[in-house]
C-alpha cells in the first residue's frame, strides 16, 4: 500500500483513480493558494484542505455551488481555480475582463478569460425573455 508523507506547506493527498487506459492507480493532488495583488504579484495564502465534494450555497437542486469537488479519478494535465469579487466600475459600466495567465518569459502556457456583467435583469415577452 503506498502511503503520502506530505512534508510541504501545500495540502496534498493520494485518491484511488484510473489512468487513460482505464487501469488502476492512485492520483496524487497538490493544492496551493495564492492571492494576486493588484500590481500582478503573488502571495501566499494559508493552505486549506482539499474539497472531496461539490458544497452548496443552500439546496443542492436551487442553490449555486460554493465550492467545487476537486478531485477527479483521471485529469489528464492540471487545471486552476479563480475564487474572487469582480464588478464593472462606475455608474455606466456593465462588463468587466478578467483575464488569469500562467506565463514564463513571455510564452503564455495557460489564459483563461472572464467576462463579467454587471446587475441583469429579465423581462418575459412575446416571444421570450429579453
Amino acid at each position: 500500500m503506498i502511503q503520502l508523507d506530505n512534508q510541504t506547506c501545500w495540502s496534498a493527498g493520494l485518491y484511488p483513480g484510473w489512468n487513460r487506459d482505464g487501469q488502476r492507480q492512485q492520483t496524487l493532488i497538490f493544492k496551493i493558494s495564492h492571492r494576486f495583488a493588484h500590481d500582478g504579484t503573488l502571495s501566499p495564502l494559508p493552505q486549506v484542505p482539499i474539497i472531496e465534494a461539490d458544497r452548496y450555497r443552500q439546496e443542492p437542486v436551487t442553490s449555486s455551488l460554493k465550492a467545487v469537488n476537486e478531485l477527479a479519478p483521471f485529469k489528464q494535465g492540471s487545471e486552476i481555480y479563480l475564487y474572487g469579487n469582480a464588478q464593472p466600475q462606475g455608474q455606466q459600466a456593465s462588463t468587466l475582463q478578467v483575464i488569469l495567465s500562467l506565463c514564463r518569459e513571455n510564452n503564455h502556457y495557460w489564459r483563461k478569460e472572464l467576462r463579467v456583467f454587471g446587475e441583469r435583469h429579465w423581462q418575459r415577452k412575446l416571444l421570450g425573455y429579453l
